[in-house]
């Protein structure tokens, strides 16, 4: 075996056995099956008009970005830099699938067009103002609440008279607190929407 072959033979070895973390440079190709990592940015142009720059299809989850670092950091970015380009178009599908699901804040800046049904919410409830009271006191995962969180909420059940008078979050205990108007006979359902 002349060493050219062997040089080969052992670059495929190399490749084949790599286990764990693949310490990569700019150039090199991604391992399929294997953790990658770059030390410098990996970037695709695609100069077609209307092709892709890269395409994922999975049965699963097709695509996972992960941002460890703090202060600002974007975990992914997309930008149109043309005049009527598009940043990101999300489709869910010829059967109806959601196309963008969200678990957290979402910050949108810049314009935004939703075609189809919307719906932001941070969490939702059913509260039970007990009889002879006005007012429920509703934990919240801390998690969820933040200074900015605000809601509405709404009585499910008729009561001549009595209304829902106002929804007071706190962020710094993680409650929100429903008031009725005055203290209910019998324990009325009060359902609740929080959102940013």
């Amino acid at each position: 075996m002349n060493r050219a072959r062997f040089a080969a033979l052992l670059a495929i070895l190399l490749v084949i056995g790599v286990a764990g973390t693949a310490w990569g440079s700019q150039g090199e190709p991604l391992i399929a099956g294997k953790t990658n990592t770059e030390r410098r940015a990996t970037v695709i142009n695609n100069p077609v008009n209307d092709g892709y720059g890269l395409q994922i299809n999975s049965h699963d989850t097709a695509l996972e970005v992960t941002s460890s670092n703090g202060g600002g950091d974007w975990a992914m970015r997309v930008m149109s830099t043309g005049s009527d380009g598009i940043g990101l178009l999300a489709d869910g599908g010829p059967n109806g699938g959601e196309a963008i699901v969200a678990d957290g804040p979402v910050d949108v800046q810049g314009s935004a067009e939703f075609d189809g049904l919307v719906a932001f919410g941070l969490a939702s409830g059913v509260a039970t103002v007990p009889a002879g009271s006005r007012h429920i006191l509703v934990h919240i995962d801390s998690r969820v609440m933040t200074p900015g969180t605000t809601g509405v909420a709404t009585m499910q059940q008729h009561l001549h008279g009595v209304f829902v008078e106002a929804l007071v979050p706190n962020s710094s205990q993680s409650i929100i607190t429903i008031y009725l108007n005055r203290k209910v006979s019998v324990s009325t359902p009060v359902a609740w929407f929080l959102f940013n």
